[in-house]
């Protein structure tokens, strides 16, 4: 899946000053600017060879209506506003990559971390990840353990789980969506969950489609996701709504067009 989707900070576009003096239809504009900026291709938060007029029409404004010749200079306004710069046929969001990188999700953090080690020998790469699983299954054990001290047989200790360590990932990745998920570590039932999630799909994968959770989850038809078991059973509802929306919104779009 492509990385269509960005963050989007609801505070500051509702009380910003510079969002509250522009009218209905520059904010379209500006909205749709970001858009444009998560889909582009090189660097981040530029966006090449895009019209003020080709802006405007994406964002819903007729040119036979009032509102067209109102809007025109809209890209002047928010390079007046420090909000983007321009430069031979470019638009830059100003701040995009900083304020793309701030609270990263897990997807991004398990991205982070390939990213970083790529260039390292195959040997290297295998022994991060077994320091890693060792840190989360240490860390899983040592709860298990101030819970139950001694284990089923007293000295005998704490068994090995029978769970994949990376289940972890995916249920810290859920304490985003729900907070009750931080009682889910030892929970056989989600813990089953998490590991058919990463045996059917790949835990990067998984851990992409939790990071929209909080943005679907409130959406009309689509299902409500706040547990990986939840996340096992509604998956292909999941991807079934997600595929209409995108199917819906294509169609508005060659219409506007």
């Amino acid at each position: 899946m492509a990385k269509y989707w960005f963050k989007f900070y609801g505070g500051d576009y509702l009380s910003d000053p510079k969002m509250l003096a522009f009218s209905a239809v520059e904010r379209s504009c500006w909205l749709t600017l970001l858009c444009y900026a998560s889909m582009a291709d090189g660097n981040e938060g530029e966006i090449k060879h895009l019209t003020e007029e080709r802006l405007m029409s994406v964002s819903g404004i007729n040119h036979l209506d009032d509102e067209w010749e109102k809007t025109k200079g809209v890209l002047k306004k928010f390079s007046d506003n420090a909000m983007i710069t321009l430069k031979n046929n470019t638009i830059v969001i100003k701040n995009w990559r900083k304020r793309q990188e701030m609270a990263l999700t897990g997807y991004e953090r398990v991205k982070r971390f390939r990213e970083k080690h790529v260039n390292d020998n195959c040997d290297n790469v295998d022994d991060n990840i077994r320091v890693e699983k060792s840190r989360v299954e240490k860390s899983r054990e040592e709860r298990k353990e101030k819970r139950n001290p001694g284990g089923a047989s007293g000295s005998a200790g704490v068994r090995p789980s029978k769970f994949s360590p990376l289940g972890a990932e995916i249920i810290k990745a859920f304490e985003a969506v729900d907070p009750k998920n931080k009682t889910y570590y030892a929970n056989k039932t989600q813990r089953s969950a998490c590991d058919f999630l990463v045996s059917e799909f790949g835990l990067e994968k998984v851990l992409e489609v939790i990071a929209v959770l909080p943005r679907t989850n409130p959406m009309p038809y689509f299902p409500k996701i706040n547990s990986p078991y939840d996340l096992k059973e509604k998956w292909q509802k999941l991807m079934d709504a997600v595929k209409s929306k995108r199917t819906e919104a294509k169609e508005k779009l060659n219409f506007v067009l």
